[in-house]
């Protein structure tokens, strides 16, 4: 992953337990597929005409 998080949510998820680590990982995960997938299967106009 790419994507980077502020230092203060960096030390935040480290200041917690690992259940709670692996838990919200997961939803983010989960959250990051579900708007890849929504994003796949709505058009996109502009990348349309651009092409």
């Amino acid at each position: 992953m790419s994507v980077l998080a502020p230092a203060s949510r960096i030390m935040e998820l480290a200041s917690m337990p690992a259940e709670n680590r692996d838990l919200i990982r997961l939803r983010h995960r989960a959250l990051a597929c579900r708007s890849m997938i929504e994003a796949s299967i709505m058009p996109h106009p502009r990348l349309l005409s651009s092409g």
